[in-house]
């Protein structure tokens, strides 16, 4: 009986020393589970070879006094937060440890054997309570530290963060300080008269925040995009995520949401939609002038077959007139269709000059048509290696843009 109650105790207290090394995130060294192994053995063996009490008492004296000393080092040492619980369990444990080395010497003195024991459940009791403090104290600790990184977060995020309170009293129970970059108005202005930022809304999209109220739980599965007025009158676009807080009777009593500025995504959404109904205005103008190069096309092959014949010899000069005017037309309906054209780049050698060439009657009826003239001065150029359709449409607009400038 007397072995089995040694070897409880070291095992408990090899426990005690583990449950505490996780409490101070601490790894435990393995010295300990061999020193209690090795104190069990050692007793296992004085007590059957009937030793004397004390030899059979001491050794687990020693090793439970150790873990006491251990235990009120770390806790008075080795807690990086400053408490006052930390001490009385530290100085407890102290106390606990001089309280086991004497216990081999005054156990046998039967009028104090009562004081002893009474000794030992105070400090243990005084253990007790300081843990607890010490736990309660540790748990605020964590909870400020995280408390104050979600504050950091919500207080420095682009988005605007709040928490509306809709029961008993309608109000801002917490709006984060961006709330002052989006609409104009710091966040005091929000406690202090909530109905501001109905106010913020459009009049045109105030429905959809009454629709919000009145259906929560229909309304709040997807954003709301709505227009917002800010302090100098200046437009935009947010998009407000929304989710209910309902009591346990299902009625609504918050709102927890986050606002975010969505001008420029809305502005690009426009500049998108433009740009559609440009490529859309363009495809069909491909489609018109292809249909204005087909009668053409006849026209031109008709005249090549007059000059054939003898009896429209005369007017020799005048149908070549007439085949190069449509020609100068094809070349200038072949220069529209290439803007509308969404090729790849072919890079090959070519002239500069060349190209000016080619683009010559086009700017040059571009010219006519604003009563300007153009005149070419020509250098001699190397080839180069270009994109020949996207240098000839670079070049035709520098020369609009400067006709249009002059």
């Amino acid at each position: 009986m007397f072995v089995t109650v040694l070897f409880t105790v070291n095992a408990n207290y090899v426990l005690l020393l583990y449950a505490t090394s996780k409490f101070l995130n601490r790894t435990i060294n393995k010295g300990w589970y061999y020193w209690a192994g090795a104190i069990t053995i050692f007793t296992d063996i004085a007590f059957y070879l009937k030793a004397h009490f004390l030899v059979q008492l001491i050794p687990s004296c020693i090793f439970v006094a150790c873990v006491d000393f251990w235990h009120g080092y770390m806790f008075t040492r080795k807690l990086p937060n400053k408490s006052w619980g930390k001490n009385i369990v530290g100085f407890a444990f102290a106390g606990l440890g001089i309280h086991t080395l004497d216990m081999p010497f005054l156990l046998p003195v039967t009028w104090f054997a009562p004081w002893g024991f009474l000794i030992s459940g105070l400090l243990r009791f005084v253990i007790s309570i300081g843990t607890l403090i010490l736990y309660l104290e540790k748990s605020f600790h964590d909870l400020s530290i995280k408390e104050a990184q979600y504050r950091l977060l919500a207080e420095n995020a682009v988005d605007v963060i709040y928490l509306y309170r809709l029961q008993p009293k309608q109000g801002f129970e917490y709006i984060s300080p961006s709330i002052e970059r989006l609409s104009g108005y710091p966040a005091s202005h929000y406690y202090h008269s909530p109905d501001m930022f109905f106010s913020l809304i459009h009049p045109g999209d105030t429905f959809l925040l009454e629709s919000l109220l009145r259906n929560p739980a229909a309304h709040a599965k997807h954003p709301l995009i709505m227009r917002f007025i800010r302090r100098n009158h200046a437009l935009i676009w947010v998009e407000q995520t929304t989710v209910p807080i309902f009591d346990e009777r299902g009625v609504c009593t918050s709102f927890e949401g986050i606002i975010r500025d969505i001008t420029a995504r809305k502005k690009l959404e426009q500049d998108v939609s433009r740009l559609d109904r440009l490529n859309t205005v363009g495809q069909m103008a491909a489609n018109v002038a292809h249909e204005i190069r087909n009668p053409l096309t006849t026209v031109q092959g008709y005249l090549q077959l007059f000059l054939k014949k003898s009896i429209f010899a005369p007017y020799t000069e005048q149908l070549h007139l007439l085949i190069s005017e449509l020609e100068r037309s094809n070349l200038i309906i072949k220069e529209y269709l290439s803007l509308c054209q969404n090729k790849a780049h072919e890079l090959k050698p070519c002239s500069l000059n060349k190209i000016i060439e080619d683009l010559q009657p086009l700017i040059t009826a571009d010219a006519n048509a604003s009563n300007k003239d153009i005149h070419y001065y020509l250098a001699p150029t190397p080839d180069i290696h270009l994109d020949e359709k996207e240098m000839r449409q670079l070049i035709l607009n520098l020369v609009r843009n400067a006709l249009e400038a002059m």
